[in-house]
């Protein structure tokens, strides 16, 4: 009785996994290649808003820069007053040459001179025997 018992629950039990495997009401599977393409779809357009800010961004930080840079003979970046064009000297008259003021700073003497400045020693050296001073 006790086979008879364990074969009807097997069949029952057979049966109900049969119920379950064959039922048509399972819900419908989502497709793994259309969620593939929507998500390629989605990165690329994120990487091509990306990009264009980031040009849009150098863009304007060369314009900054550009306008903030000074430009040629000016400090506030605009083009200051032209140069103009060289001419002749007017006088036909040499300029004397400017008169030279001597500087309290001594000068090396060079090689083979004796120094007659304060401070500098001489470049050769005198004989120390003490009968030639």
């Amino acid at each position: 009785m006790r086979r008879e018992t364990s074969e009807r629950d097997s069949a029952a039990l057979q049966r109900a996994f049969a119920e379950i495997v064959d039922d048509s009401a399972a819900p419908p599977m989502p497709s793994v290649t259309d969620a593939a393409v929507v998500g390629g779809r989605r990165i690329r357009r994120r990487r091509a808003v990306a990009s264009a800010g980031s040009a849009l961004a150098v863009a304007a930080l060369a314009v900054t820069v550009a306008v903030g840079l000074p430009g040629p003979g000016g400090s506030e970046g605009r083009p200051g007053p032209a140069a103009p064009p060289s001419a002749p000297p007017t006088s036909a008259a040499p300029t004397p040459p400017s008169e030279v003021v001597p500087s309290e700073v001594p000068t090396p003497a060079r090689s083979g001179e004796r120094s007659g400045a304060p401070g500098v020693p001489p470049t050769e050296s005198a004989p120390s025997s003490p009968g030639f001073r």
